[in-house]
């Protein structure tokens, strides 16, 4: 499917066509999902040469790649460039970095956690599930109990995942 999406980027130009950043960000996409991350990277790269500008769309591609990857570290370098570059965090930026970086410990968490909060993201229910298996995780019952307290104040249901 990918090869296919591909072939047409290279017809485009035969056919008058400029590629978008939209072209460009659902071939990212793909390539990120099948774990294609160095083409993945590459093609943001061809982005840039061809005078567009990356978005939201494909930072949040690039980091749900790389922490599928397990390369956190990755991800979060990607985030802080994205921040860098005065683009916007939404909700599926901290989806994967907030589940990703359990794994580095709960100050990365809650790192992550005060910069969501700063932009003015507020938590659903992958990031309050994100958030209370980081603290149970890490033997931390008071906090996550304070997350699930906040997040059914927050008319949030608890779902199957968050009990078990």
């Amino acid at each position: 499917m990918i090869a296919r999406a591909f072939e047409f980027l290279r017809e485009m130009p035969k056919n008058e066509l400029v590629p978008t950043l939209v072209t460009y960000n659902a071939l990212i996409n793909g390539l990120c999902k099948k774990g294609r991350l160095q083409e993945a990277e590459d093609l943001a790269v061809e982005i840039t040469s061809r005078g567009l500008n990356h978005d939201v769309i494909t930072y949040n591609s690039l980091i749900q790649g790389y922490i599928g990857l397990s390369n956190v570290s990755k991800s979060l370098e990607l985030y802080e460039t994205m921040k860098n570059m005065g683009i916007k965090p939404t909700l599926r930026t901290y989806h994967p970095l907030i589940s990703g970086c359990c794994k580095m410990g709960l100050p990365m968490v809650e790192k992550i956690y005060g910069d969501m909060m700063c932009f003015n993201v507020a938590p659903d229910r992958v990031i309050y599930n994100s958030l209370i298996h980081a603290y149970v995780e890490h033997d931390d019952l008071d906090r996550a109990t304070a997350f699930r307290d906040e997040m059914m104040n927050q008319r949030i249901d608890l779902d199957k995942m968050m009990l078990k």
